[in-house]
Formats: structure tokens, C-alpha cells, sequence
């Protein structure tokens, strides 16, 4: 695991994040905005600004510049800027991922063809006797997990409603493509502080899952937390 930067590093690091997120997403704005057929107007831009340290100071800013830049340039109607973290990321430590990907831009790339997947189990569990298994479909959809889903989100990972040290809502989501499961914080529930395998999840953060490993529910003005124990594992 990559050690903790000090917090005169974490700030020069995010600095220097910041600083290339504006370059790289500037130049594909102006890169869509030339080339011919692509039309963004009205889209939802997806761009992950992969790091190898999670991000705690810039954020915001990041995500204010990308609409202002998404707006102005190409005319899209927002953009869906998530976090996921890599500590095993190579140097420099960062990398922006934007989709729809422009061909010949060096600051994105495309998305991996995704292959079929065997088929993978995701098992949670709650104390010694509660158990439940949810089916992983390989694809780029994010999917619901968590207690009392709203109807309007479909199917999802639900959690009985009876276990209710689990908040209610969306905390998280989970996506499985390429043979790795994420899990993404959600922006539902703020007074919530949730943690993915001892890394804390701010909004819009995601992680891969490991084969098996934790999931830690705690408001911010309690000690009072509730820990879920996961396991990903292949159907047969």
C-alpha cells in the first residue's frame, strides 16, 4: 500500500492535480469542440480522474472547472466527474479518463473492450448469521446498493429492510466490467462517513473491490459504526 503523503505533499500533490485535470480537460473540450461529427451539446460528459492518492483538498474545484469549460466549449449539459483511486498507479501519480474518448487525444483514452464474464457472486455479510448474495452482470451500468432503494432506481443490491444498522438509501453503488468490481460513493446521505476496506469515500469516489474485504457505515457526530464484510466470488 502506498504510504500516507504529509500534508505539505497531499496539498503539493493536489496542486499539481489540479493544475493538469484544467490543461487536460480544457484541451478536450477544445478537441470536441473541432472535430467533426462529434456533437456534445446536451450530453453528460464522463471523465474518472484516476489517482493514486485520494484527492481531499480540490474536488469542488475540479468539478466547477469541468462544467464551466464543458459549458462553454462544447455545450454540454453537465459533467459526471468521479475519483476512483489506484495506489499502485504508476508516476505521476494521476490520469484522466473522459468518455466519449476523441481519437488522437493523448490525455484520454478509450474504453476497454469489455469480454463476457464467467459470472461472480457478491456475497455480503452482516455479524456471524446474516448473509446475502447478489449477482455481479458484467457491464458499465452503476447498480444501487443498500437498504430501502426508491423504486425509480430499479433493481439494485437491495439490503433487507429489517437490518436496520444499515442506513437507508444509496450510499454506494457497484458496477462489474473487465473482471473488476467497483464500488462508488454515492452523494446521497452526506452526514454518512463510509469506508471501502479501510480507504474513506468522499462523493464520487470509487475503488476496486479486492476478493474479499469491508465495508464501514459511521455518521460524523457518532462512534457508533456498522461493518459489512464482503466477498467476490465466481458463480458456478
Amino acid at each position: 500500500m502506498t504510504p500516507a503523503l504529509s500534508a505539505d505533499d497531499q496539498r503539493a500533490f493536489e496542486s499539481e492535480v489540479l493544475a493538469y485535470f484544467r490543461s487536460a480537460f480544457h484541451e478536450y473540450c477544445e478537441r470536441a469542440h473541432r472535430t467533426p461529427g462529434l456533437d456534445l451539446r446536451g450530453t453528460v460528459i464522463e471523465a474518472q480522474l484516476v489517482t493514486a492518492s485520494a484527492l481531499q483538498l480540490v474536488t469542488v474545484e475540479i468539478r466547477r472547472q469541468a462544467d464551466i469549460f464543458a459549458g462553454r466549449l462544447v455545450r454540454a449539459r453537465a459533467v459526471d466527474v468521479r475519483f476512483p483511486v489506484q495506489p499502485r498507479l504508476g508516476a505521476p501519480g494521476y490520469r484522466l479518463e473522459v468518455t466519449p474518448p476523441i481519437p488522437g487525444s493523448e490525455q484520454t483514452r478509450p474504453p476497454q473492450q469489455r469480454r463476457p464474464d464467467s459470472g461472480r457472486t457478491l456475497r455480503l455479510s452482516y455479524g456471524s448469521s446474516l448473509r446475502w448474495d447478489f449477482p455481479l452482470v458484467s457491464g458499465p451500468d452503476w447498480v444501487p446498493l443498500g437498504r430501502s432503494i426508491p423504486a425509480q432506481r430499479g433493481s439494485g443490491y437491495l439490503i433487507p429492510e429489517t437490518v436496520q444498522a444499515v442506513p437507508r438509501g444509496v450510499l454506494l453503488e457497484v458496477r462489474h466490467q473487465l473482471g473488476d468490481t467497483e464500488v462508488c460513493r454515492s452523494e446521497q446521505r452526506p452526514e454518512y462517513i463510509v469506508e471501502v476496506d479501510g480507504l474513506r469515500l468522499e462523493p464520487g469516489y470509487l475503488v476496486t473491490a479486492g476478493e474479499t474485504g469491508s465495508i464501514v457505515f459511521s455518521r460524523a457526530d457518532s462512534a457508533v459504526s456498522t461493518r459489512l464484510t464482503y466477498r467476490v466470488d465466481r458463480r458456478v
